[in-house]
């Protein structure tokens, strides 16, 4: 697939018609009001979505505790997603990452993806505003506490 063709087909699935893009080359879309995920292309090669969740992180260090959480929970995951969970810098927000060779794509791969990723980034969603999701994650989680 080239990338023109992931955004129709990306445009089809979505039932978007206009798509506004980014300088960079991406695109972006908002899912059921809260999840957002953006499409970018990286060196001609690869597809990299992009979800962010919570709210801007604070300046000072008063999130550090919340992102050793969320960190735990992510090692918890690693055996079922390779989803990157890391922080975008520009937006200061908790950043999900997949990137995708796009000459492995195919029409069904792709809206398999798109369907696992925005499933993944709920999760964080949900994940970051709860002080405990343990127990969902893995057998191991729950002989740990959490702090």
């Amino acid at each position: 697939m080239t990338w023109e063709e992931i955004v129709n087909v990306l445009s089809e699935f979505l039932m978007i018609e206009h798509w506004e893009k980014e300088e960079d080359g991406s695109y972006s879309i908002v899912i059921d009001e809260s999840i957002e995920v953006n499409f970018i292309p990286l060196d001609k090669n690869y597809l990299v979505f992009q979800g962010c969740i919570g709210e801007t992180l604070p300046a000072n260090n008063s999130i550090e505790a919340k992102l050793k959480q969320l960190l735990r929970w992510n090692f918890a995951r690693i055996e079922d997603n390779n989803d990157v969970l890391s922080i975008d810098q520009r937006l200061r927000r908790i950043s999900i990452a997949r990137k995708i060779l796009i000459s492995q794509l195919s029409l069904d791969n792709l809206m398999d993806h798109v369907e696992s990723f925005v499933r993944n980034v709920d999760f964080w969603l949900v994940a970051a505003e709860r002080k405990t999701v343990a127990v969902g994650l893995s057998p191991l989680l729950s002989r740990f506490r959490l702090k």
